[in-house]
């Protein structure tokens, strides 16, 4: 049963504002015909002024205005000097009433019918990285949602260059459901596992670390990781991490490479903007995905000190910040007497890895890498893409989300300065879990060819109503309004009628008809000098050439003419 609108709700009428102009057009009309109507009752029933009222007020409001004005010290009847009055305020308030309901009148949208399209749009490769889709680089401002800003991206010019116009677009989702909740720690160089267990395996810096590490294992989920120097610093590249999941041979990998290039050192140790990097696999005959998701905050400093990081980290795991102090400070030269080249200290959290790492030259990094693999996802796609296509180990970054660096003044010594404002971990954890999680969400209704320089991608299209939004009380009242004042008018003119509802010239040309055997035109010859309708005298001679004195009804009807009305 559909539900009434309460009285403050808003109904939505999808009409455009031409057509409300005719309707509102059409009500005034209406309207100031049934305060005509008002007229035409008092015109029948008010005595012999009462024609004169109806026939002042058709005039306009001047002529209202300046009859009032000459009936101030004559001896008119007061009720007529009130009906005067009232037909101006009436008047004025049907022809005004239109405007005051279009002042709860506002435009607006409604969603039509909805459908899902597909489409594929050619994407330039960044030359230096073919892996990379150029233009994917966003920018997330200070208190951004990154969900919002990832969904406003792919609707935009670089993924839907040509939307039909009408619609609104949304990336289609769907749905999933979680195959793995917990994974495992292993170094790519040598096999050892940092920790066991789990349906996947997470394997850090598998593009760096070309030699057997020292690996051991701290207190709770935290692991610790060092490595000999090497001719070219470790952090010096960008890092790239590869998750296997399933087991030896059979397994399904994943690769995330971060995005980074070797940088400026900015004011307050950050050697580069905070960036988030996203990736989806396909694997299993399209039935299993993984996606990848990961945050670093790049830091350079003369010489390491974990005041810095805990300065400009803001809401970091002290821990951890701890413990890569205490490696540092503490971490035995490997046995062939070697000097240390990477400290990395690792924590695991279900399937969220946090690390931070540094190397001999005390460039370190902090970082965040969240997973999520789910089977069984939606395939609107798989009809329009090769499946090879989508299985495809070495596969690329979707997407870089950067967050630029933002700057506060502060007094040291009296001075003012401007220092960066501290970058809160919290929100880069929770940024980077979110990013995983539509992408997940997303599933397979997007996806990236590199090979093909190609991005598919599925929306839900729904057409957009345009129309305009008005009270329900207002309506409704304006409704009621306009049948009571047809419903008026109709009556009125069927049980009163003329000359009551006619006008002065009608009720000439009426008495005119009856008096002459031929027919009198709709339209008649008129003139001032004398006051004639087709050569017929409306006055007598001695009123036409009067003064301009007053005259009184009984001088015109003392006086007959055969040749007047």
């Amino acid at each position: 049963m559909p539900q009434i609108p309460g009285a403050t709700d808003k109904v939505f009428l999808p009409i455009s504002i031409f057509v409300l102009n005719v309707v509102l057009a059409l009500f005034r009309v209406t309207l100031l015909s049934a305060v005509g109507a008002c007229f035409i009752i008092y015109s029948r029933y008010g005595g012999e002024y009462a024609n004169s009222v109806r026939w002042v007020r058709s005039a306009g409001y001047l002529e209202m205005f300046q009859t009032l004005r000459s009936t101030k010290n004559k001896h008119v009847p007061g009720s007529v000097k009130l009906a005067l009055v009232l037909g101006i305020i009436v008047t004025l308030a049907a022809s005004l009433l239109d405007k005051g309901i279009a002042a709860f009148i506002t435009p607006a949208t409604r969603d039509g019918p909805s459908s899902r399209v597909f489409t594929n749009t050619t994407q330039p490769i960044l030359s230096s990285y073919p892996k990379n889709f150029l233009g994917w680089k966003l920018v997330v401002p200070d208190k951004g949602n990154v969900t919002e800003i990832i969904q406003k991206a792919l609707v935009g010019p670089i993924a839907l260059p040509r939307p039909e116009k009408g619609y609104t677009y949304t990336p289609a989702t769907s749905v999933y459901h979680r195959a793995c909740n917990a994974i495992g720690l292993q170094v790519e160089f040598d096999g050892e596992k940092l920790k066991n267990g789990g349906c996947a395996t997470a394997k850090p810096f598998t593009s760096t670390i070309d030699v057997s590490p020292t690996t051991s294992k701290l207190s709770g989920d935290r692991y610790r990781l060092t490595m000999p120097k090497a001719p070219q610093p470790y952090l010096s590249a960008a890092l790239e991490w590869t998750y296997s999941y399933g087991y030896a041979e059979n397994d399904e990998k994943c690769v995330l490479k971060e995005d980074y290039q070797r940088p400026v050192v900015f004011s307050g140790g950050f050697a580069a903007p905070p960036r988030t990097s996203t990736t989806k696999c396909f694997f299993s005959a399209l039935e299993n995905v993984a996606v990848l998701s990961m945050t670093t905050i790049r830091f350079s400093s003369v010489e390491y000190s974990t005041k810095i990081v805990q300065e400009y980290l803001a809401g970091g795991s002290n821990e951890l910040l701890s413990a890569m102090e205490k490696a540092i400070n503490t971490t035995p030269q490997p046995q062939n007497g070697t000097e240390v080249g990477l400290w990395a200290i690792f924590q695991v959290a279900n399937t969220t890895v946090e690390f931070y790492a540094c190397d001999d030259t005390y460039d370190c990094v902090y970082g965040i890498i969240s997973s999520i693999y789910f089977n069984q996802p939606q395939k609107e796609l798989m009809n329009v893409t090769n499946e090879s296509d989508l299985r495809t180990y070495d596969v690329g970054t979707y997407m870089t989300l950067e967050y630029p660096l933002s700057t506060h003044t502060t007094t040291i010594d009296g001075k003012i300065k401007v220092k960066l404002s501290p970058v809160s971990i919290e929100k880069m954890r929770n940024d980077t879990a979110a990013v995983a999680d539509y992408m997940a969400r997303l599933g397979t209704h997007l996806f990236a060819s590199f090979e093909k320089s190609t991005l598919y991608l599925q929306y839900d299209i729904t057409e957009v109503i345009s129309g305009l939004e008005v009270t329900f009380w207002v309506l409704a009242a304006a409704v009621i309004i306009l049948i009571a004042s047809f419903l008026s008018w109709q009556m009125t003119n069927v049980m009163i009628g003329p000359p009551h509802h006619s006008s002065l010239y009608s009720v000439i040309r009426s008495r005119l008809a009856s008096r002459s055997d031929a027919p009198v035109s709709r339209l008649m010859r008129f003139r001032y000098e004398p006051l004639m309708f087709e050569d017929v005298k409306l006055l007598p001679d001695h009123v036409e050439h009067s003064s301009s004195e007053e005259l009184s009804p009984g001088d015109v009807k003392d006086h007959t003419n055969p040749s007047t009305v």
